[in-house]
């Protein structure tokens, strides 16, 4: 099954009480309709990672069932994005609605902290190793120890 299958059947469990018709195409969407999808792509929704034994599980708490793994930080990220705008074109074409990021409205997220230089390049060079920038790497290592 291909991930954009699986993303799909994760949501259609997660939604079993829901009809699900079959899958439009977003090409078929009028000009506001996409403009009103784009909007729900922009969103910037949490993430969590939780490192396992094999890689990463990443998980938007916000976005039932919206889940994703990897065997890196790197791959977790991108199969994390490529599950959640699966999951927001899945709920629009079905009709449902699609929540708002939580910490979007609760929190900026942003975060400023001084550390001392070794620190740093302790976190920028295993950054470096790990494929990811040192913020992807010092977001693995908190949401790991949170």
């Amino acid at each position: 099954m291909r991930r954009d299958e699986q993303s799909l059947a994760t949501y259609r469990q997660s939604h079993s009480d829901a009809p699900v018709p079959p899958r439009a195409s977003v090409k078929n969407y009028t000009n506001f309709e996409k403009m009103v999808l784009d909007y729900y792509l922009s969103l910037k929704y949490p993430i969590i990672f939780y490192p396992e034994s094999e890689g990463y599980t990443a998980i938007i708490k916000d976005l039932p069932g919206c889940m994703s793994v990897g065997e890196t930080l790197s791959e977790a990220m991108e199969n994390i994005e490529e599950a959640r705008e699966l999951w927001i074109e899945t709920a629009y074409e079905c009709g449902d609605e699609i929540p708002l990021p939580l910490t979007e409205v609760e929190d900026s997220g942003s975060l400023s902290l001084e550390i001392p230089k070794s620190l740093r390049r302790s976190l920028a060079d295993n950054a470096e190793t790990a494929g990811v920038s040192i913020e992807q790497y010092i977001l693995a290592l908190l949401s790991k120890a949170g």
